[in-house]
């Protein structure tokens, strides 16, 4: 752990490879994603066709995607499973013919809407006030002009979209419309979601 670099030290790191690509052609579409010009990832995210799952981003969205490997994760629309994390148990596992899954979740229906909110960003990088208006979250809208006054959102006619300087904070962006992180916020147990450093 102590030869891993600390969170300062992998933003710069990032701030580097993401300033390397852009000087060589690529462009950001999304978290930790860059394409070129010409590239179909890049076409999709400017004609609003970008999906993400748990691979990453795609042209392709389907309802069903299967995980295979160790530490994988399905989706079924409705639900989410992750295979075991450890190669050892997963090989052992599919050598007994069980299914390597060590843990699932059910969606409830803040749960989808929460996902059409994140997809809407991390894919196109805005929030459409229409969608933002059924939500009676104090909370979330002062975050939401909290990010504004930092600059990494803007206002316009449709809603709130990602500022350039806001690309790289995708991630965060989104974590403030999953009500499963802010409520487990005070639990405070790294091994429940993704680090967004």
């Amino acid at each position: 752990e102590k030869d891993l670099p600390t969170d300062i030290q992998k933003r710069k790191l990032y701030e580097t490879g993401r300033t390397l690509l852009k000087t060589s052609g690529y462009e950001d579409i999304g978290m930790d994603h860059f394409a070129l010009p010409h590239d179909n990832l890049y076409l999709a995210q400017r004609q609003g066709r970008l999906h993400r799952n748990f691979m990453g981003y795609t042209t392709t969205n389907t309802e069903l995607l299967i995980g295979l490997g160790a530490s994988a994760i399905s989706d079924a629309k409705y639900a989410y499973a992750q295979n075991l994390k450890k190669l050892e148990a997963h090989r052992q596992a599919v050598a007994e013919d069980r299914l390597p899954v060590f843990k699932g979740h059910i969606l409830t229906e803040e749960d989808q809407e929460a996902r059409k909110f994140i997809l809407q960003i991390a894919c196109q990088g805005k929030v459409t006030m229409e969608g933002l208006r059924y939500l009676d979250d104090s909370a979330l809208k002062e975050t939401l002009r909290e990010m504004r006054r930092e600059g990494i959102l803007k206002i316009n006619a449709d809603g709130f979209e990602v500022t350039d300087s806001g690309r790289p904070f995708l991630r965060n962006i989104c974590t403030a419309f999953d009500r499963r992180i802010i409520l487990n916020d005070s639990t405070k147990d790294p091994a429940l979601f993704s680090k967004s450093i």
